[in-house]
């Protein structure tokens, strides 16, 4: 039973930790959401070009986190290649939706009413994708549970 307690407590922790710092990575962009709808101009909060920036850097946090997290064993290279593979993907899409996004900003083209609910979806995949790649790191570095 105490061993049962010991690992949700490392689990537990482990992923409030995990969930406090990959949201920092979100700050600017919902301070800049928050600062648009204190100037009453909630409207453009949906169609933001931050959103498709943030993905980008939550993709960059969990490249990062998996090339450490998946390093200790020589069994962790499959996981590692995964990760990374998702990785490059989320990157690449987001780089993808930063662009069309900057552009519609900028009044140069017209998008499909679908394209910002990609953003949203691509955005919480790479939330929690980059969720679990980091909460296995901390398991791992500051626990010694290989996961």
């Amino acid at each position: 039973m105490n061993g049962i307690l010991e690992t949700v407590r490392i689990v537990w922790d482990s992923l409030v930790r995990a969930i406090y710092e990959v949201s920092f990575s979100l700050l600017p962009v919902f301070l800049y959401a928050v600062v648009l709808i204190l100037i009453e101009k909630s409207e453009k909060v949906y169609a933001l070009p931050g959103w498709a920036f943030a993905s980008f850097s939550i993709f960059s946090l969990m490249m990062r986190d998996s090339i450490r997290a998946f390093r200790h064993r020589a069994e962790d290279e499959t996981n590692r290649l995964a990760a990374t593979f998702i990785s490059i993907v989320g990157l690449g899409l987001s780089g993808v939706m930063m662009t069309l996004s900057i552009l519609r900003a900028n009044g140069d083209i017209e998008l499909p009413l679908y394209f910002d609910t990609v953003v949203y979806v691509l955005l919480k995949f790479g939330f929690l994708f980059s969720i679990f790649v980091k909460s296995i790191l901390i398991q791992r570095d500051q626990h010694g549970r290989i996961v």
